[in-house]
């Protein structure tokens, strides 16, 4: 089995990234099916505790054309 690890500012880096000017908070929270406040916390570096499962979300929304 693969180890995957990500740091959480690399993947707050990645959420904002992927969430861009366009996209606003909320609506993304809602996208990846997270509490607002949840997504924030990642934003800020506060890391999650499934970040390969979140970056698969982020891939699956974006290939739909939904951002």
């Amino acid at each position: 089995m693969e180890t995957y690890h990500l740091t959480p500012e690399a993947l707050a880096k990645a959420v904002r990234e992927w969430r861009g000017d366009n996209l606003s908070s909320p609506a993304a929270a809602r996208l990846l099916g997270l509490p607002p406040r949840t997504l924030e916390g990642i934003e800020q570096g506060r890391g999650f505790r499934y970040p390969k499962t979140l970056l698969l979300a982020m891939q699956a929304i974006k290939g739909h054309g939904n951002v």
